[in-house]
């Protein structure tokens, strides 16, 4: 659909939009998101379960293959052939189109003129390379008759003279092979923007959807991909702990949203001091765990004692961190209720780049709520799950899950949408939705702020793979677990790099029929306004058991075959996942509990995929299909890890190849459902500072190692220490060579684990044990261990004084 977009300053800031237009109350019919229009231009348009969706296809066309249709409000008419008028009379008379008070037509013309190629009802479109097509006859044969000889004429020929050329489609393609439970989501999606699904496992197309740890190899840097593999590892429990934990201390105002968290085994002494003194509820998650899986609430340090043990099992036999540790931390026993229940917020935000830092906040979510009235933990409610766990595959077993019945029911029920609840959170406590939004913002920004130093040295250390424009653009999906506290305080529970995307809810045989009549027909479900908010009545029927003290035992839900099939599933049983039609039977019995498609789930997510394809702005097939043949047969141009810096701009020692092209983010009217996160002014100065000095001390270290080589050795080192004026001069931290030798040599198998040099994330350990050294003035010597400064000071200070004696040299 053609928008008029409103003219708009260079200086004023753009309207993101907060995706209410999902759910306006100002309107009396229902709404829908349209891709393309601006927040301030959407197109009021009812949507009825008949209407004809067809204009919410966009053509997937334009120049360079970019797959984005570019509109003009007067778009110009080309000459199919020039005439040259030597002589007057010109043999043909001047008409107007019928209807029409612009453009004129060839008229009556001569047999002399007409062996020239002129042509009656021919459009005149250019007289002596001027356009006139938008011009009224009289001014066109005025035109004509003041022009010197010889006149150029340019005509385009009546539609049933000339040649009709089609223009060849070339659409941006996704291969939906690797999808799982995300399969309906990005297929309506797919067929809301008008691209081309490819089913069958391809390597070729425009975007690749990636899920887990599905692999990444064999994607050209022109190619689109809805991952970035680091996320997977650093959204962990565990890992997300250890980055952000550190910063808590730091700066614990600024990170007063990261509740203080231990990690098991290696914090099991520290932990057991905690618990002793305290006697507050404590919650112990597996750092791999999900859909409430695993989790144990614990009062005393003897409650986890088989954990402890079974961890320290674990990582004694060389287990992975990601199946052997444990993340502990204070539960938050007085958390926001709203009709007496306990929620949490699913948010999503969607990071398109490392280095720069991008990332955007998807201005709606999910509010997920327990079944059975909230209480404050005590030993004889712990292990009710359906109180204290707000997981989905948790609450979905209870007798009391309240299934939405549809989108105009988006404010009840056991699964409501996040600005329902701010809506009743502000009508109740009187605290606006943009604040609460501001909040998450902040929330967001830093812990980006706080991950990005382990994201690079994951890239450079542990993956091995390039960043874009080296390697493929990819867009994570990362869905944020929000608690509110009961003074409106956000507090982060956990990152999620594969945030459910399946749409379905439990539901009634009946209900399901019903489902299943309209899935064959995809067509976007309309969007509500908000019913006027009702009080519910308390539910008190007891919930799902957590797992006894110490044990491990998740209580997920049974597995639906609706979601993504398992190895080995039968072809029939495959095509019926994928197409939604098969149900997840939790019983034989008529009337039993059935998975069906949960309307505000399916509207919500798929808004959410369409926004991150669009942010992401693939080329088309054609573009992607030439530039890849090239990248193949050139290779990288660089073994650089991080071609960029934070300005965007190239910094690799050689040039880009025409085949790694940076793909930028679309424009934000494309996508008023998100919001740029502003990292200046939303994150700590702190974080920012340290974010960006150990992505020079990366650069540092890649120097000093020289090319080809993956660790520092200890000859690089001290002339790293000579260079930044840290060895034999006023004010070092070692008197001469030989002291700095010594004490490197004592450190060396520590630092290294045993190896031959420093790895990145051993160099900048290393770092801010010389750093340290620095703030404490010692010299030769490490301070004492109560003196000694924190780790990020002691980087910060040794990465600020090797860039200060580069940028002096």
């Amino acid at each position: 659909p053609t928008h008029n977009h409103p003219p708009r300053s260079p200086m004023e800031s753009p309207d993101w939009g907060t995706c209410e237009e999902l759910f306006d109350d100002s309107q009396a019919t229902p709404v829908l998101w349209r891709p393309g229009a601006w927040k301030s231009s959407i197109a009021r348009k009812a949507i009825s379960e008949e209407a004809d969706c067809s204009d919410l296809e966009q053509e997937s066309e334009g120049e360079e293959g970019d797959g984005y249709q570019e509109e003009k409000a007067h778009a110009e008419v080309e000459p199919t052939c020039v005439v040259v008028l030597e002589s007057r009379p010109f043999g043909f008379e001047v008409a107007t189109i019928d209807g029409t008070d612009e453009g004129a037509v060839v008229q009556q013309v001569d047999e002399c003129i007409a062996a020239g190629n002129v042509t009656p009802g021919s459009l005149i479109v250019s007289i002596n390379e001027d356009t006139v097509s938008h011009l009224p006859s009289s001014a066109v044969k005025s035109r004509l008759e003041s022009e010197p000889l010889p006149v150029l004429l340019g005509l385009q020929l009546p539609a049933a003279e000339r040649k009709q050329k089609t223009r060849r489609r070339n659409p941006v393609t996704l291969c939906t092979a690797r999808c799982r439970g995300s399969y309906r989501v990005v297929k309506e999606a797919l067929e809301w923007l008008g691209w081309r699904e490819v089913v069958a496992e391809s390597r070729e197309t425009s975007v690749v959807w990636l899920e887990h740890a599905d692999p990444t190899s064999g994607l050209a840097p022109i190619q689109t991909l809805s991952r970035i593999d680091a996320f997977l590892s650093f959204c962990r429990k565990g890992r997300l702990a250890s980055c952000l934990n550190p910063w808590l201390e730091e700066l614990p105002e600024e990170f007063a949203f990261w509740p203080k968290s231990w990690i098991l085994p290696y914090d099991a002494a520290e932990l057991e001091a905690a618990m002793t003194r305290s006697k507050d509820t404590f919650i112990a998650k597996p750092s791999a765990g999900s859909q409430g899986k695993g989790i144990v609430l614990a009062r005393r340090w003897k409650d986890l004692a088989d954990i402890v043990q079974r961890t320290k099992a674990a990582a004694s036999l060389g287990a992975s961190r990601n199946t052997c540790e444990y993340v502990v931390q204070k539960y938050v026993a007085k958390p926001l209720l709203v009709d007496g229940l306990k929620f949490d917020l699913r948010l999503y935000m969607i990071v398109t780049s490392v280095v720069p830092l991008r990332a955007y906040l998807f201005k709606e979510g999910l509010a997920r709520f327990c079944t059975v009235p909230y209480k404050e933990p005590k030993e004889g409610n712990l292990q009710d799950a359906c109180m204290h766990l707000t997981n989905f595959a948790v609450n979905a077993k209870s007798q009391s899950y309240q299934a939405t019945e549809g989108i105009h029911q988006h404010d009840e029920g056991s699964k409501r949408s996040a600005s329902a609840v701010f809506h009743q959170i502000q009508q109740e406590h009187g605290v606006c939705p943009e604040s609460i939004w501001q909040q998450v913002a902040e929330l967001a920004a830093n812990t980006l702020q706080a991950l990005r130093p382990g994201l690079v040295e994951c890239y450079a250390h542990e993956l091995r793979l390039p960043l874009h424009p080296l390697g493929p653009k990819g867009f994570q999906i990362i869905g944020l677990d929000v608690l509110l506290d009961s003074e409106l305080r956000p507090i982060l529970l956990e990152l999620n790099a594969n945030p459910s995307l399946s749409v379905l809810q439990p539901g009634t045989a009946a209900a399901e029929d019903a489902d299943r009549s309209g899935a064959a027909e995809v067509t976007p479900s309309p969007s509500p306004p908000p019913p006027p908010p009702h009080e519910r009545a308390a539910r008190g029927v007891e919930g799902e058991r957590l797992p006894s003290r110490g044990s491990s035992g998740g209580s997920g839900r049974p597995r639906s075959r609706g979601a993504a099939p398992r190895r080995g599933s039968s072809l029939k049983r495959e095509t019926r996942a994928r197409l939604g039609l098969a149900d997840a039977r939790l019983g034989s019995k008529e009337g039993s509990c059935k998975s069906v498609t949960s309307e505000l789930d399916l509207e919500i997510k798929r808004t959410l995929v369409c926004q991150a394809l669009l942010l992401a702005k693939p080329s088309s097939q054609v573009k992607v299909h030439r530039l890849r043949k090239i990248w193949r047969q050139e290779g990288p141009s660089s073994s650089e890890t991080v071609p960029l810096d934070d300005s965007g701009t190239w910094v690799a020692a050689t040039r880009p190849s025409p085949a790694e092209k940076l793909c930028p983010d679309a424009s934000p009217e494309l996508c008023p459902a998100l919001e740029a996160l502003d990292f200046t002014s939303l994150s700590a100065p702190a974080v920012a500072e340290f974010a960006q000095l150990h992505l020079e001390l990366y650069r540092c270290w890649c120097r000093s190692c020289g090319p080809s080589q993956d660790s520092l050795g200890q000859a690089s080192l001290l002339k790293l220490l000579q260079s930044a004026g840290l060895l034999g001069t006023r004010g070092s931290i070692f008197t001469d060579r030989v002291n700095a030798q010594l004490w490197i040599s004592r450190v060396w198998r520590e630092a290294t684990d045993g190896g031959f040099g420093l790895t990145l994330p051993q160099f900048v350990t290393l770092a801010g044990r010389l750093g340290g050294m620095i703030l404490a003035g010692c010299t030769d010597s490490e301070p004492d261990e109560d003196d000694r400064p924190s780790h990020i000071q002691g980087v910060q200070q040794f990465a600020s004084q090797v860039l200060q004696k580069q940028t002096g040299e």
